[in-house]
């Protein structure tokens, strides 16, 4: 889940994915498969705290490279930034976390 293969908008896609498998479990979810979901959103939540944000003065619109995606632009629209894979793709919200997966086209920021 923590692969940007899976969740491309950072580790905080990753915490809601496994929460919203939880929740539609419902009571069906043995209390030992979801002592490992939660072991699991720990596991993450720890990972998200260690990892490195990019401050929101450093964030900019523009065409980046995504190292499991390629080539995307990234747009703000309100308050969310969101990444534009391809046209025919849903666009992805990005959350803070999720800018350490870019790299702007041409080189270093």
């Amino acid at each position: 889940m923590a692969r940007p293969e899976v969740s491309p908008g950072g580790l905080g896609a990753a915490i809601r994915m496994v929460t919203f498998f939880a929740n539609r479990a419902g009571r069906t979810l043995s209390a030992e498969r979801r002592a490992v979901l939660e072991e699991a959103k720990r596991l993450l939540r720890e990972r998200k705290a260690a990892a490195p944000v990019l401050p929101p003065a450093q964030r900019a619109p523009g065409r980046y490279r995504h190292c499991a995606l390629g080539p995307v632009r990234v747009e703000k629209r309100g308050r969310t930034w969101w990444m534009i894979h391809r046209p025919d793709c849903p666009p992805i919200a990005l959350g803070p976390d999720g800018w350490r997966f870019l790299e702007p086209e041409g080189g270093g920021r």
